[in-house]
């Protein structure tokens, strides 16, 4: 009979160390959407001035609405990106509390990240549409 391992093989280690930094990895994935979302507005807006001023779009309300939608999401991704980062307070004392308050804290950062990435890339969707829609003369730009 063999004595149990002195430590716990490779896979299973890198295994802890995964789900040790999960929870850092998922409150980056937030950090990275407010961030892009912040550059994405920056730029989209200067296209936003140019295109509000035209003829064009001053004869078609439901135009200039659709060219704000883009920014309405892209800020719906920054204000979930602030509620998945804010610190919440867990009470745990024993090993089996911290282990529950960890899955939670786990379950609330995944759930915000999937939460904030839906209008992230439907912010993108829409402004692919804008960008069809003015070059193919779809509506609302005809």
């Amino acid at each position: 009979m063999g004595r149990p391992p002195a430590q716990p093989p490779p896979r299973v280690a890198d295994y802890e160390e995964l789900d040790r930094k999960t929870i850092d990895i998922l409150v980056d994935s937030l950090k990275y959407v407010a961030t892009s979302s912040g550059i994405v507005i920056a730029m989209y807006s200067a296209l936003l001035r140019e295109n509000l001023t035209s003829p064009r779009m001053t004869a078609h309300p439901p135009a200039k609405a659709l060219l704000f939608v883009p920014l309405l999401l892209w800020f719906a991704a920054i204000i979930g990106t602030v509620f998945g980062i804010f610190p919440r307070e867990y009470r745990a004392v024993t090993d089996a509390e911290k282990e529950l308050a960890v899955r939670r804290l786990r379950r609330r950062k995944v759930f915000w990240v999937r939460a904030v990435l839906a209008p992230f890339l439907l912010g993108f969707a829409v402004f692919l549409y804008i960008i069809a829609a003015q070059i193919w003369n779809l509506y609302p730009f005809r």
